[in-house]
């Protein structure tokens, strides 16, 4: 028995009858018979070659496993296994996505399937269908490439400030992108309570304008009660501030009393919410 040898192990697709190579024993013989598993293949002297009608495709077979037997006539027999790997002409070879990345990093606290970004990449071959793996459960890719939390699932700022994420795209034709992520997790702006600091409401008049006393100093508030809300004054009590909304340089804003800070005299802090 003898070791076989092959002096090339590749072939252009779509090439009918193609010749590979040359075969070889390394031990001396005058007559050696051989044998291909593949019944596409033929050996013709010691040329391993495609038979006349058999031609291999690239997207079908990217590699073929073949097995090659020698025999000399005289009851010695080698075998020796080849793996031929087919081309792929005119760019019919498969490409890898490359230049993988996502549009955005960081997602709001507290926020249900919140959308992080849209993840991006190249790949030559246009007609491919990519799906998308997720290192961590709590995300997935939607059906427009965008990276989001699951629907029901969000994050907290004081218990992960950050998140890191492993994502594969994989173009279903063997070829495959890789990149690690870190999400950055921001907190939540709280707007639900904002005091107006040192202001004192003083008077609130027929035309819903609002006179408030920043320490010793009277002034007129930069804005005035909502008119829908003016009937909710009658008697200027200033406790009639409570559940209405003031309108301050554009913005609506809801109005409550500090109750620690009221007293008779209808002197109160004003507490402002953001009402958008």
């Amino acid at each position: 028995m003898g070791t076989i040898s092959l002096n090339n192990s590749s072939v252009s697709e779509n090439t009918t009858g193609a010749e590979i190579g040359t075969l070889q024993l390394d031990t001396a013989s005058n007559s050696n018979t051989y044998f291909v598993s593949d019944d596409r293949f033929e050996v013709i002297g010691d040329t391993l070659k495609l038979k006349d009608n058999a031609s291999l495709i690239y997207a079908n077979e990217p590699t073929v496993s073949i097995s090659v037997i020698s025999d000399d006539g005289n009851g010695n027999m080698s075998f020796q296994e080849f793996t031929i790997d087919v081309i792929g002409n005119n760019g019919d070879e498969n490409h890898e996505p490359t230049n993988l990345n996502l549009t955005n990093t960081s997602v709001v606290e507290s926020t249900s399937g919140a959308s992080v970004g849209k993840i991006t990449f190249e790949d030559e071959d246009t007609n491919d269908t990519h799906s998308y793996f997720v290192s961590d459960d709590r995300f997935e890719v939607n059906d427009k490439g965008e990276l989001k939390l699951k629907d029901g699932v969000s994050l907290n700022y004081d218990e992960e400030p950050q998140v890191t994420i492993s994502v594969v795209v994989d173009d279903g034709q063997g070829g495959m992108a890789f990149k690690e992520f870190t999400i950055e997790v921001t907190e939540k702006s709280d707007t639900s309570a904002e005091l107006v600091p040192s202001i004192k409401i003083v008077n609130i008049g027929d035309d819903g304008i609002v006179d408030y006393r920043n320490g010793e100093t009277t002034r007129r508030l930069n804005g005035k009660i909502d008119l829908d809300d003016t009937e909710f004054l009658s008697g200027h009590n200033v406790n009639r501030l409570q559940g209405i909304n003031i309108i301050i340089d554009g913005k609506k804003y809801h109005a409550g009393l500090n109750d620690k800070n009221y007293n008779e005299t209808p002197q109160s802090q004003l507490f402002m919410s953001n009402a958008n």
